[in-house]
Parts: C-alpha cells; sequence; structure tokens
C-alpha cells in the first residue's frame, strides 16, 4: 500500500517536504507551480531528479516499494545554471547509483537528506549558489507593492518560472477549493467562494491541474 506525508517548513526557500512509499500504482501528481528535487529510494540505489514546473496534471509511476522523499521549492526559487523554463513538464536525472554515495553538484558533495535535514541541505545549495530567489516574484503573489512595470514582473515570472502569474494564482485557487472539500463544504458554496465562475469552471480546472473532478475528491 503507498502512503503519503507532506509537512510545511519555515524556510523561506521551501514550500514543503514531502515523503512517499509507492505499491506500483499510477498517481495523479498535480501542477502547483513549483519545482522540486526528489530521492527515489531503492534497497541497493538512488535516483536523484529534479521535476520541473508542470502546466497539466501528469500521472505517475514508481516500482514497488521505492521511498519517494522530495523537497518542492517556492516559485521564486530557481537554478542559475539550469533554468526551469526548460524543464516545464519534465525532468531531469542529476545522478543514479549505489544508495550512500554521494551527491555532486556544481562541483560540490552533498550527503543524500532526509526529512529531517531538508532545510540544511537547501541551506547549503543556496550558499553555493545552486539556487537563487526572485524576491520580485514573492511580491508580486503577496500582492505588495513593486516599483515596477506589469510587463517587468511577468518577465520575472517566464525567465524564474516558465509561468505565468496567473497560472502560478490558478494552481494556488485549485488547491484551496481542495482543501475546502476536503472539509466537507459543499462544491457549488466553494466554487463560488475561491472565485471560479460556477461548479463547471471549478470542474474544468481540476481535471486540468489536479487530474481527477471535485465528484471524485469528495468519493475517493
Amino acid at each position: 500500500m503507498s502512503s503519503y506525508a507532506e509537512r510545511a517548513s519555515a524556510h523561506r526557500y521551501i514550500e514543503a517536504v514531502w515523503h512517499k512509499t509507492t505499491d506500483g500504482s499510477h498517481n495523479w501528481v498535480p501542477a502547483d507551480g513549483c519545482w522540486d528535487i526528489i530521492f527515489a529510494r531503492q534497497p541497493d540505489s538512488v535516483r536523484v531528479f529534479i521535476a520541473g514546473p508542470m502546466t497539466k496534471a501528469k500521472l505517475t509511476q514508481h516500482p514497488v516499494g521505492t521511498e519517494l522523499f522530495g523537497i518542492r521549492f517556492k516559485p521564486s526559487i530557481y537554478m542559475p545554471q539550469l533554468p526551469l523554463s526548460t524543464l516545464l513538464d519534465s525532468t531531469v536525472d542529476l545522478r543514479y547509483g549505489r544508495a550512500l554515495s554521494p551527491i555532486w553538484l556544481e562541483g560540490v558533495r552533498y550527503d543524500t537528506p532526509n526529512g529531517e535535514a531538508a532545510e540544511l541541505f537547501v541551506d547549503k545549495l543556496r550558499k553555493n549558489t545552486v539556487i537563487a530567489r526572485d524576491a520580485v516574484i514573492d511580491e508580486a503573489l503577496d500582492d505588495q507593492a513593486i516599483a515596477l512595470s506589469s510587463r517587468s514582473i511577468q518577465r520575472h515570472f517566464q525567465q524564474t518560472t516558465g509561468l505565468t502569474k496567473k497560472f502560478i494564482e490558478q494552481t494556488k485557487r485549485v488547491q484551496l477549493a481542495e482543501q475546502l472539500l476536503k472539509n466537507n463544504k459543499p462544491a457549488t458554496q466553494v466554487a463560488s467562494q475561491v472565485g471560479y465562475a460556477d461548479q463547471a469552471h471549478m470542474t474544468r480546472s481540476f481535471r486540468m491541474l489536479l487530474g481527477y473532478t471535485p465528484s471524485q475528491l469528495v468519493h475517493t
């Protein structure tokens, strides 16, 4: 049986830290405006890869018993040497090797982190400029006043995330709607509360960004 656990982080670079064990079945991975570094562990090996931002939900599958550990980065975080715009809807392998062997990024050695060490791992990435932060993205998503034109702000989004501000806001809206539905709020009320034109609009958004409909979520 597969299992999934996720925790928030106070780190300003991290959206969430998550852990999953797989049972070999297909699972929907939602489009959430973020990218992840993922460690896929098996008894004698570990694959390390980057899952880029996605424009739509995607079905994934891993061998039975694979242990996945992931660090999901905020939309404002990017890799100067690997533009996220080149990773939309795709993954790139960083390493595949023995389970306890180190990872090398930009010539620097990193030990494979676990859930508790995620923040320390990210701090080391930041210190060695493997990752960086675009403050304009955070400010724009927080609706702060920015002394830039709308075109300049949009350029930041395209260059940093490969996505538009509107698309990232759509992913946040569908996440909020999903949580409200999980809390047993009626679908018509949820659609109105989070700003969808109607329930059909919300259903289309769920299907594209999450891979399933509100009805399927409620009945799982």
